[in-house]
């Protein structure tokens, strides 16, 4: 396993074709609810992966990526397989 670090980070799902995205409890707390807003709006949480999943494709995600470019997130473009704790574990 290849170990990530922590932060607030995406990536595209090659299995998927979404985006996962991944931010720290604390920042997110902190965050405006305006901005909390775009996280339900664009994207699930999914309990498996421990991460927010954009509702639609990468590609069709222009908008959201904008936002978390925004927001300070660090794009680690495309990636096989889920992260979870930290670790990415490939298909």
């Amino acid at each position: 396993m290849e170990k990530e670090g922590t932060g607030n980070y995406y990536f595209r799902n090659l299995a998927t074709g979404k985006l996962n995205i991944y931010i720290d409890v604390a920042f997110f707390e902190s965050m405006p609810e305006q901005q909390k807003g775009i996280f339900s709006e664009f994207c699930i949480w999914s309990r498996k992966t421990g991460c927010w999943i954009s509702k639609r494709k990468a590609t069709k995600s222009i908008y959201l990526r904008a936002r978390l470019n925004e927001f300070g997130f660090q794009n680690k473009g495309d990636m096989e397989g889920m992260v979870t704790d930290g670790s990415v574990q490939t298909v």
